[in-house]
């Protein structure tokens, strides 16, 4: 643009402070991602480009960046709803992303002969393991988001354990004495033991052991994979649970859509997660992880560390999508 455009005036077309546009400019985590993504559209509508900004970004950042997905991510609506705001997120970073949507392990691949400077993997699966390592080998950066006990790259990790941790504490804080947990059990409604159990949620329940040693899982948590609500009717009729860690936010809202007496349960429950496009409850006490953004943003700090610290794993008390439910 032929004119200088003052921060005043960006502040008084958006409606906000100018702190606020400084503060939104420079990533600042104090801004809602609402409000960020405004000012920058905003930004970008009229060609204005900060110089301080633009410095920072040559200095500090890479902007070739490839993002590696799965093509099945295009039949779940969170997931490619996660995708949009990690390519948003990484714009709004400073980085030129390129998406690469099939096998992963052929994207990889590819990536190893025309060595991109950074690889952004979205899931890392154990399968992908030796395509990373020699892209690694190649000089070639490689971070992402999955759940791995062995990954040759760095990535944001859900912390499941810390989440049902986390969970209980809120509770216990608020006077709780026994909670009940309705998340991702997989197929098995009441299992005899942990080992049985879904592994996100054998993690969860560890966690919620940790505050509440009494917990039991064969009686005290149930499944909400599969679309069923009468376990989690029968176990809020029962008038013994006065906590509840629940899953994520749209099924709160089946069970209080479906069942008039869910106000029992009003300031007695914490969400593992809700969906950005799900407003929460009132009922919640907490939500440990707001909407995607959570791991999103984690990720994109993962890449902007320096290179001597880059090499460690982020973890995020995060549930992530439950999986194992099936599409109606």
């Amino acid at each position: 643009m032929d004119r200088k455009i003052t921060v005043r005036e960006i502040a008084e077309h958006c409606g906000v402070s100018m702190a606020t546009v400084s503060r939104a400019i420079n990533g600042n985590s104090y801004v809602s991602p609402e409000l960020r993504r405004k000012i920058r559209e905003y930004l970008e509508d009229i060609g204005w480009e900060p110089r301080k900004l633009s410095e920072k970004i040559q200095s500090r950042l890479n902007p070739e960046v490839v993002v590696v997905a799965s093509l099945n991510l295009l039949d779940q609506q969170d997931s490619t709803r996660e995708l949009k705001l990690l390519l948003t997120e990484l714009h709004h970073a400073g980085f030129h992303s390129t998406l690469r949507l099939g096998h992963r392990s052929e994207s990889l691949r590819r990536c190893l002969e025309e060595r991109p400077a950074l690889v952004v993997l979205n899931g890392f699966s154990d399968r992908l393991r030796e395509d990373v390592k020699k892209l690694k080998d190649a000089g070639i950066r490689v971070v992402g988001i999955g759940e791995t006990n062995d990954s040759p790259c760095p990535l944001v990790m859900s912390d499941h354990f810390s989440a049902g941790r986390e969970a209980a504490e809120t509770l216990r804080k608020h006077g709780v004495r026994r909670v009940a947990l309705f998340a991702a059990m997989g197929a098995q409604a009441h299992p005899e033991n942990l080992e049985k159990i879904y592994s996100r949620s054998a993690k969860i329940i560890r966690g919620i052991r940790k505050i509440f040693p009494g917990f039991d899982p064969a009686k005290d948590a149930v499944s909400d994979s599969f679309g069923d609500l009468s376990e989690f009717k029968r176990m809020l009729a029962s008038g013994m649970y006065d906590g509840w860690v629940l899953g994520e936010s749209a099924r709160l809202e089946e069970m209080i859509a479906q069942e008039g007496g869910v106000f029992v349960m009003e300031n007695r429950v914490v969400l593992l997660h809700s969906y950005a496009m799900h407003p929460v409850p009132p009922v919640c006490l907490r939500v440990l992880v707001e909407n995607e953004l959570g791991r999103i943003r984690e990720l994109v700090k993962l890449i902007q560390r320096p290179h001597g610290e880059a090499e460690e794993n982020i973890y995020v008390p995060y549930l992530g999508t439950c999986g194992g439910r099936k599409k109606s």
